[in-house]
């Protein structure tokens, strides 16, 4: 009788432990790929969860945030984001950055004043099998009348793009030898300062901006410096280098001891595997990632 008891007590058990699995399945919301069928926010918001599309998801986030209990702590609001984020299956992870207003990788152009965000996520993006981070801004919307948080933009790696900074007084030739290495195209080349005693600054500014591969030109207390584009280009680096033989240029920075930025293109998708390459060179300073920023 007891053998009997003891049976039927399990086979309750088990259609209770069954049952609940269920009822866990349909009321905890999006939780990740098995159940997302249940879940059409997840797969709407899912559809716009890329470096390109991301802005679109706003209406989502802030939909979230403002279902959050309004006597909470903005740290407990953002966690409970980031908790929600979490639970997409088209989010590989997301993780609140400690550094609230990190400011290290914010562009300078935005179409709204730069008021520090109350919050950072870094998300990484599953886009068709690479991985894609950025970093979700959370804050107050401008003209900032109300207390509310949503979501106010996103920073992103731009595709390809790979910034490396030279050792401090790198030559203009060390640069160019160090291109030659790879064979990358290069986006941009800025950092290196010139003077000149022998030629007048208006001169030296009529003459550069007649040359191809200069983008801009800046100058500040008798130097100048150039922003060139594509300086693989070996005729353009000769050119630059009888330029400043011709002229008699000296290499100097009146801001101090600092070496030259070159953005390298690099194949998509190998942007992080690239930036690890770059720090093994002697001449290299540092190395990062291109930012954008897209306002949501």
């Amino acid at each position: 009788m007891c053998r009997i008891l003891n049976k039927i007590t399990m086979n309750r058990l088990n259609i209770f432990v069954v049952g609940l699995f269920f009822a866990l399945v349909m009321f905890t919301g999006c939780d990740k790929k098995e159940n997302e069928e249940f879940c059409s926010e997840c797969k709407e918001f899912c559809l716009y969860a890329n470096v390109e599309d991301f802005h679109k998801t706003a209406p989502f986030i802030n939909e979230y945030l403002s279902s959050l209990t309004s006597n909470w702590s903005d740290e407990q609001k953002l966690q409970n984001l980031t908790n929600w984020l979490n639970s997409m299956s088209c989010i590989i992870s997301a993780k609140l950055k400690p550094e609230m207003t990190d400011y290290s990788k914010v562009p300078t152009f935005r179409s709204t004043p730069l008021q520090p965000p109350l919050g950072i996520i870094a998300i990484l993006l599953d886009e068709n099998g690479t991985t894609k981070e950025i970093l979700l801004e959370v804050g107050l919307r401008y003209p900032y009348e109300s207390d509310s948080l949503v979501a106010t933009g996103y920073r992103y790696e731009k595709p390809r793009e790979v910034r490396v900074l030279t050792q401090p007084l790198a030559t203009t030739s060390m640069v160019f030898d160090f291109i030659n290495l790879f064979d990358f195209e290069v986006l941009l080349l800025s950092g290196i300062f010139y003077s000149t005693t022998t030629h007048t600054e208006d001169n030296i500014q009529s003459i550069l901006s007649s040359k191809p591969y200069i983008a801009a030109i800046g100058s500040s207390w008798g130097h100048f410096s150039p922003t060139f584009y594509s300086m693989e280009n070996k005729s353009y680096q000769a050119d630059w280098l009888k330029f400043i033989d011709d002229y008699q240029l000296i290499e100097t920075n009146p801001f101090g001891p600092y070496g030259a930025w070159i953005t390298f293109l690099v194949p998509v998708g190998k942007e992080r595997e690239w930036a690890a390459k770059f720090e093994n060179y002697d001449l290299v300073s540092s190395v990062d990632l291109n930012w954008g920023f897209k306002g949501m």
